[in-house]
């Protein structure tokens, strides 16, 4: 369910699909820092690390100093 005037996590997680697929196909930044909110790391999660978007969310979370992804291998879909 989204915050009012906001979006749901499956709403973000279709925007950071989209923005990681621009960052394959221009394939110019060797590291990107992203700053987000707790969707964009399930997002994250979810479309880098193949875990399903709904064990990303109801999974224990603890706070961390950052993360770190890898985009490759990535069909760019």
């Amino acid at each position: 369910m989204p915050f009012p005037d906001g979006e749901s996590c499956l709403e973000c997680t279709e925007r950071m699909n989209d923005f990681l697929s621009d960052l394959w196909r221009d394939n110019r930044y060797p590291r990107v820092l992203i700053i987000g909110h707790r969707a964009t790391q399930f997002a994250l999660e979810h479309l880098l690390l193949g875990k399903r978007l709904e064990h990303v969310v109801t999974a224990q979370w603890s706070w961390q100093p950052g993360w770190a992804y890898k985009l490759s291998g990535r069909s760019g879909s």
